[in-house]
């Protein structure tokens, strides 16, 4: 019985028993190191602008910024597709900007220039 005890307190088969590795730092105390750090603060930052892609063009690009910091982290954690596939969002988000920007900036000429055009300021499908 002696012998089961001591095996069951090693840290092979005490990982056995809970069914979760002993290198796993979450579960052991050991401090998150700082490229972990990185990937949650990346994620994290893309899923923020992402939700606030509609109140402003500038979120889009924020967005495609922290995709492209999401591809920076798949291949230093050495997961290269991972890398690929964030930064071809990364791109697919700088167009998406660059037209939102466009659309904004022809919706404010037009909408300035068009309230001014009855010099009233109302507003052309309102007389």
């Amino acid at each position: 019985m002696a012998v089961r005890e001591m095996s069951i307190r090693g840290s092979t088969s005490s990982a056995l028993r809970d069914g979760r590795p002993n290198d796993y730092p979450l579960w052991h105390g050991d401090p998150v190191d700082a490229l972990t750090l990185f990937g949650l603060f990346a994620v994290a930052a893309m899923l923020a602008c992402y939700m606030l892609e509609d109140r402003s063009p500038w979120f889009v690009l924020a967005f495609a910024g922290a995709c492209g910091l999401g591809s920076v982290y798949g291949f230093l954690q050495g997961a290269w597709p991972f890398g690929i596939i964030e930064a071809i969002w990364s791109l697919v988000a700088v167009h998406r900007w660059w037209l939102a920007k466009s659309v904004s900036r022809s919706l404010n000429v037009s909408h300035s220039s068009s309230c001014g055009a009855h010099g009233s300021g109302v507003a052309p499908w309102s007389s």
